[in-house]
């Protein structure tokens, strides 16, 4: 005979066996930017839950992690949620959401949260191959990063030049108006010392007549 728990088990169960989401937004390629307005949309089927929990994770779809509850009482059969992007977040591009509660959980494909000015790019690569293995098909590598424009990445670097003024010193000036000065005290002194030096000559030019006259009347 059957118990009455083990039949309120099944029931049980049964429920979250039924419950079922298909998460519409986020999906992949989405971004959404910190502080913004967002809307999660789903859509719910055969579920029998009075409310379901939306929460957001990080990381690879193989081993996400969580971050926060975004809520917890959310009607599972409203279908949209509306959802305020916080700017305590880091900027990344693994990030996913769940719908319901455990054991019956469904997630998101991981979307993009990025800051102001950030937009994400996903790179595809094919290694060569060489040698022996070149008849072998060589496998591609995807990623994805957040990408800064370089308009808004010198944007930033030019307000926090500008905020660091250069001291202009008033030394220099001083110095060349001393070197100046020294220079013009110098060509004085170099004119009286050739004066001087002319008018001695001009004497001793004056005493070569008295000279020969002296040697003459000898």
């Amino acid at each position: 005979m059957v118990s009455f728990k083990a039949v309120v088990a099944f029931l049980a169960l049964a429920k979250v066996v039924l419950a079922d989401y298909s998460i519409t937004s986020p999906i992949a390629g989405t971004v959404w930017q910190l502080g913004s307005s967002v809307v999660i949309t789903w859509i719910a089927t055969n579920s029998n839950e009075t409310t379901t929990a939306i929460k957001l994770l990080e990381g690879l779809s193989t081993a996400l992690q969580p971050v926060q509850d975004i809520t917890t009482t959310v009607n599972p059969t409203s279908g949209t949620f509306t959802w305020t992007v916080p700017t305590t977040l880091t900027p990344n591009v693994d990030y996913a959401i769940s719908i319901g509660n455990a054991p019956a959980v469904f997630y998101s494909h991981n979307f993009t949260i990025a800051a102001a000015g950030q937009t994400a790019v996903t790179v595809s690569s094919t290694p060569a191959v060489s040698g022996a293995n070149s008849s072998a098909a060589a496998s591609t590598a995807t990623g994805s990063y957040l990408y800064t424009p370089p308009s808004v990445a010198s944007s930033s670097a030019s307000a926090a030049s500008a905020s660091i003024a250069p001291a202009v010193s008033t030394k220099p000036a001083s110095t060349s108006t001393s070197a100046t000065s020294a220079t013009a005290a110098a060509t004085t002194s170099a004119k009286a010392s050739g004066a001087e030096a002319f008018k001695v000559n001009a004497k001793m030019l004056a005493l070569i007549p008295v000279a020969i006259a002296a040697l003459y009347f000898l």
